[in-house]
């Protein structure tokens, strides 16, 4: 990542002190080796983990990794260390409607859960007014 961050403050005439947060590649955390390299590497903050609140929940809301996560880590490498100063902010679930035979909601951290165009805009509005 540190790398990417030289590549984007060369190309992107961004100056490297200025980038100091990271999204993982396809949303693949990293585990704990992610955050070691983030606190060695100066970054600040991870926006990487998928949290699910539950259709009826609160949003959860940033958080520093002072101490574990305080919701339950939807991805197979999440932090179990503690790193001190590290944000994490999470991407809340995105809940669409669809029908089929199984389930009345599915959810997402992407807006690949909605299936057709008037969908989009609902579950747009709903999470917007939720969240």
């Amino acid at each position: 990542m540190d790398g990417q961050r030289r590549i984007m403050a060369k190309f992107g005439n961004i100056p490297e002190e200025e980038i100091i947060g990271l999204r993982a590649p396809q949303l693949a955390v990293g585990g704990d080796e992610q955050f070691e390299m983030m606190l060695r590497d100066g970054f600040l903050y991870d926006n990487s983990i998928s949290a699910n609140p539950g259709i009826r929940d609160a949003p959860y809301w940033p958080q520093t990794l002072d101490y574990k996560l305080s919701w339950q880590c939807q991805e197979k490498d999440c932090p179990t260390s503690s790193f001190p100063g590290i944000w994490t902010i999470p991407l809340n679930q995105f809940y669409g409607t669809y029908l089929n035979q199984i389930s009345t909601f599915k959810r997402a951290s992407m807006l690949r859960a909605a299936v057709e165009d008037n969908s989009t805009v609902v579950d747009l509005v709903k999470n917007f007014r939720y969240y």
